[in-house]
C-alpha cells in the first residue's frame, strides 16, 4: 500500500488550530486503518503503537530478513507503515505515523544473544534503528530497575508512552518494537515479529469508533462508568478508576495479565457470621424449644434465672428507678401487720343483763320473788336472796380469731419459655 501522510501531527497547517490539526491527524489514521482492514490480508487491530501495514506471506509479516549478524527491513515493495503512540494531550491522542519505503540494513546485532529490535522517531520525524538485549516491558506501572538495568525499555500502557532506563532515571522516547532476533556466533538464527493484540474480529473492528468527529477526549479514556443508577465521572484525561474491596469481598489484581479477581469466602461462613452478628453480646434469646442458641448462632450463652420476668430499666411513672442488671420481686409474699388493710371489729350489745340464781325458799318467807330497784342497782330477789350486778354492764366479750398466716401467690398470668443471655 503506497501511503504518504497528509496531516503529520508535528506540523500544524497554515490556518489550522492545534485542535483541528489533531483531529485531522486522527481521522487520517482511522481512515488508513479502515483501508487496511478492507484488504485481504486482514485487520490490523488497534491503531496505536504498532505496525499497520507491511509485506506479508501466508498471512504473516514478512518485512524482516537477515544477512550474517545484520537484520534488514524491506519497505521497497510494500511500505512498512507504523504508528508511534506518545500519550494524550488536551486535544486528544498524540500519535505519529512512520513509513519505511526502502530496503535497509537497519540492525547490526551482537553474536550469541537475543536482541529486541526497535524503530525510534526523533522530534524532527526522522526514523532510526536500534536494539537491546533486555526484554522490553509493557505494563501500567514502572518496573523495578537498578543501576545495572540501563537500557531497559518500558511502555506505559496507562500513559501510552515509551520510557528508557538510563541507570538512574526513566527517559522519555518515541520508540516502537517490531521484532526479536536470535544469533549464534556469526548469523541470525531466527526472527520473530512483535505481536499486537486484536481486540475485535475484522468485520466488527470498524464498529468501534475510536474517536468521534469533533471529540477531544483520549479514545483510550472512559469518561464515565455507570453502575446501576450511579455514574462515576472521570476527573480528566488519564484518570484512574479505583476499585476498593470491603467487608467479606476480597480483591486481587495482576498488572501483567491485566486482570482483576473478586472472591468471597465460603458462603456458609458468611451466613454463620451474619447470624452471630445479629445477636451481639448482651442479647437475650427466648424459645419454646430447648435448643441452645450457641448451637443455632454460635457464641457463648448462659441460661437466665428461672421464674423471673423482664422489666425495662429507667425511672417508672410511679417514681421507682430500675437499674439494668438489678433483680427484685417475690414469687410468694406473706403480709405483715403494717401491710394489712385498716379495719374494725364492731359488736352491738347492751351491758345490761340478768343473772338467775337458784336457792331454797325460807319457811318464813311468803314471797316467791321480789324485784327491787334502787338508783344504782337493779336486783331480783329469789326467795328473798339478795343478788345483783352493776348497772353499767362492765364485762368481757371474746371474738374468735381466723386465718392461717401463710404467704400468698404473687405471680401474674404467665407462660414458661426457655431464655438465654449471650455473654461472649
Amino acid at each position: 500500500m503506497n501511503y504518504a501522510e497528509t496531516y503529520p501531527l508535528n506540523v500544524t497547517p497554515q490556518g489550522d488550530s492545534t485542535r483541528s490539526a489533531v483531529e485531522k491527524n486522527r481521522k487520517e489514521i482511522l481512515s488508513l486503518v479502515a483501508a487496511l482492514n478492507a484488504q485481504p490480508s486482514g485487520a490490523v487491530g488497534g491503531s496505536r503503537q504498532r505496525v499497520l501495514s507491511a509485506a506479508m506471506l501466508s498471512g504473516a509479516w514478512n518485512f524482516l530478513s537477515s544477512d550474517g549478524l545484520a537484520v534488514i527491513i524491506n519497505g521497497s515493495v510494500n511500505p512498512v507503515i507504523m504508528t508511534f503512540a506518545d500519550g494524550c494531550g488536551e486535544n486528544g491522542n498524540i500519535d505519529y505515523i512512520g513509513v519505511v519505503r526502502d530496503k535497509l540494513s537497519a540492525w547490526s546485532l551482537p553474536a550469541n544473544n537475543t536482541s529486541y529490535l526497535y524503530v525510534e522517531r526523533s522530534d524532527a520525524g526522522a526514523l532510526t534503528y536500534g536494539s537491546t538485549t533486555i526484554a522490553p516491558v509493557e505494563q501500567d506501572s514502572a518496573p523495578s530497575a537498578g543501576s545495572n538495568d540501563a537500557g531497559l525499555c518500558w511502555f506505559s500502557t496507562l500513559e501510552s508512552k515509551m520510557y528508557v532506563w538510563t541507570g538512574s532515571a526513566w527517559q522519555h522516547k518515541v520508540r516502537l518494537f517490531v521484532g526479536t532476533a536470535k544469533t549464534d556466533g556469526s548469523t541470525v538464527k531466527s526472527i520473530s515479529y512483535k505481536e499486537y493484540p486484536q481486540q475485535l474480529a475484522p468485520s466488527l473492528q470498524q464498529k468501534l469508533k475510536e474517536i468521534e468527529a469533533g471529540a477531544t477526549k483520549n479514545e483510550n479514556c472512559i469518561s464515565a462508568i455507570k453502575i446501576g443508577d450511579v455514574t462515576v465521572t472521570a476527573n480528566g484525561h488519564q484518570d484512574t478508576f479505583t476499585i476498593t474491596a470491603e467487608g467479606l469481598i476480597a480483591l486481587s489484581a495482576d498488572a501483567k495479565s491485566r486482570t482483576i479477581k473478586l472472591s468471597t469466602p465460603d458462603l456458609s461462613k458468611v451466613y454463620a457470621q451474619a447470624k452471630l452478628d445479629a445477636h451481639p453480646v448482651g442479647s437475650i434469646y427466648e424459645s419454646t424449644v430447648s435448643t441452645s442458641p450457641a448451637t443455632l448462632f454460635g457464641g457463648t450463652w448462659v441460661a437466665m434465672d428461672a421464674g423471673r420476668v423482664l422489666v425495662a430499666q429507667g425511672k417508672a411513672a410511679t417514681g421507682t428507678t430500675f437499674t439494668a442488671g438489678a433483680t427484685g420481686g417475690e414469687e410468694k409474699h406473706k403480709l405483715t401487720t403494717s401491710e394489712m388493710p385498716a379495719h374494725d371489729h364492731t359488736m352491738s350489745s347492751a351491758g345490761e343483763h340478768n343473772h338467775e340464781f337458784a336457792g331454797t325458799q325460807s319457811s318464813s318467807d311468803d314471797k316467791t320473788t321480789e324485784y327491787e330497784q334502787t338508783g344504782d342497782y337493779n336486783r331480783t330477789r329469789a326467795w328473798l336472796k339478795t343478788n345483783y350486778t352493776q348497772k353499767s354492764g362492765s364485762h368481757t366479750h371474746t371474738i374468735n380469731s381466723t386465718g392461717g398466716g401463710e404467704a400468698h401467690n404473687n405471680l401474674q398470668p404467665y407462660e414458661v419459655v426457655y431464655r438465654w443471655k449471650r455473654t461472649a
